[in-house]
């Protein structure tokens, strides 16, 4: 341990470095929200909605608006018995093809096959007269790639309809529990089928309070992207609006278009879930780099820092805070680890529209103004981007020398100023032009602190 409760960032060490404790315990904190109440919803007629994707004669039909309606016969022959709810035309349709029944015992939704060419869930071919049970947004497909699934001497299909892995017909099934406006319900269903049929998420990328990131793929095109992916429910517990937030956040990113900030491409919303559809960079967080490879060179140091500095004076020009700057939140790209985009704007907000004033952000990157404005008399006060600089300070301190210059514990004792050892040995062989813009960017007071227009104008940097 060193003076001001510094403690060094090493894989080696005995005990969690500080910085793995932050990752662990000390996510991002917004203690001004309050939980917010689920309102009460009230029971569907319906147990199942199914939506058209491919061929069939309706946008949407609800199932079991009846209460004696526990099927939905799907097929070709009007003449069958029972009748079919729909009947589809086309020679590859058997009579009796599927049926979509509710088990009023087990409360469950499930399929069951009668066909020549098949029916698919999610692309996989059920067992003829065996029951399946179906999941919520379930892709039902009827006569997949029909040229290898019919029998011998069946008509051949037309150019272009139900070749390879092309179904004839497809639709989606929403299985509702409660919704509180049926109307509703159908859009904001239909965004969930809109993503399911445009990505396929793939692994895990991190998961936080505000849900999980997945690398998603675009079917059609194969290109690959981040998809971060919230409980719409869950979140407005953890949060106040939190989903109004969550899609502020899209907002924010999809305006702030620079190279060095991720980009938010598409935004998918429903009752249960929000999805961000992001730029997916591929190097990892500069915290994990850090860790796994040690602190930077003067040299590439200079470059990484200097393009984080342009996107922030790109978003501070336009009037955005970052308010939870971390290397956790600044991604790196494969092919060059002083390549970075600034992601995770889930706190950011616009100082020009809205005074800032939430006690938001991560352990010591928490600027001293923010620190003083939670703990005034009834939380009193606010603060402004240059918060925003004290955090990129702290990143610069952990970049140059693998260690946190102090501990969230010696911040709050010192309320904000803490001891900050520039005489450490690794910063000792910066340049003196880079000790002196680390000494601009950690200066308690805001007036004083140096902006990121003119970190960018420095003398470091000529």
């Amino acid at each position: 341990m060193t003076e001001g409760g510094q403690q060094a960032l090493t894989p080696s060490s005995q005990s969690q470095s500080y910085l793995t404790q932050l990752s662990q315990s000390e996510a991002t904190q917004q203690y001004d929200a309050v939980d917010s109440e689920v309102g009460e919803t009230v029971q569907v007629a319906y147990w199942a909605r199914v939506f058209n994707l491919i061929g069939f004669p309706f946008e949407y039909r609800d199932l079991g608006p009846e209460e004696d309606q526990v099927e939905f016969r799907i097929g070709r022959d009007k003449a069958n018995k029972p009748k079919n709810h729909v009947n589809l035309k086309s020679n590859h349709v058997s009579g009796p093809h599927c049926t979509i029944f509710y088990d009023k015992v087990r409360k469950k939704v499930y399929i069951i096959d009668y066909s020549t060419n098949g029916t698919f869930v999610n692309g996989t071919r059920l067992v003829k007269n065996k029951p399946r049970q179906l999941n919520d947004l379930d892709k039902i497909s009827l006569c997949i790639n029909i040229r290898n699934a019919a029998t011998p001497g069946s008509a051949r299909v037309s150019p272009g309809h139900g070749g390879k892995n092309e179904p004839l017909f497809s639709l989606s099934i929403k299985l509702p529990n409660t919704v509180t406006d049926m109307s509703t319900q159908q859009s904001e269903s239909t965004n969930d089928i809109q993503f399911l049929e445009k990505y396929e998420n793939r692994e895990t990328l991190g998961s936080g309070s505000f849900g999980t990131v997945f690398r998603c793929v675009n079917k059609e095109t194969g290109k690959v992207y981040a998809c971060k992916e919230c409980n719409v429910r869950q979140f407005d517990r953890v949060e106040e609006n939190g989903a109004d937030n969550f899609v502020t956040e899209a907002r924010i990113m999809q305006d702030l278009k620079h190279e060095g900030i991720v980009e938010c491409y598409e935004i998918f919303t429903s009752t249960d879930k929000c999805r961000l559809v992001m730029e997916y960079v591929d190097g990892g967080d500069l915290f994990d780099y850090i860790y796994d490879n040690g602190a930077y060179s003067e040299a590439d140091g200079k470059a990484l820092l200097k393009n984080i500095l342009s996107a922030l004076a790109y978003a501070h020009a336009k009037g955005f805070a970052h308010r939870d700057l971390k290397p956790e939140n600044i991604f790196l790209t494969k092919l060059d680890n002083r390549v970075c985009k600034i992601g995770d704007w889930g706190s950011a907000k616009n100082e020009i529209k809205q005074v800032l004033k939430t006690f938001v952000g991560t352990g010591c990157y928490l600027a001293p103004e923010v620190l003083h404005r939670n703990r005034s008399v009834s939380k009193a006060g606010s603060y402004t981007i240059a918060a925003d600089m004290w955090s990129l300070g702290v990143i610069m301190f952990v970049v140059f020398t693998q260690e946190a210059p102090f501990t969230y514990t010696h911040f709050e004792k010192t309320h904000g100023r803490p001891s900050i050892n520039f005489e450490n040995k690794k910063l000792k062989v910066l340049s003196c032009p880079a000790r002196d813009l680390l000494r601009r960017l950690l200066q308690v007071d805001p007036e004083a602190r140096i902006s990121a227009e003119q970190a960018l104008a420095h003398d470091w940097f000529a």
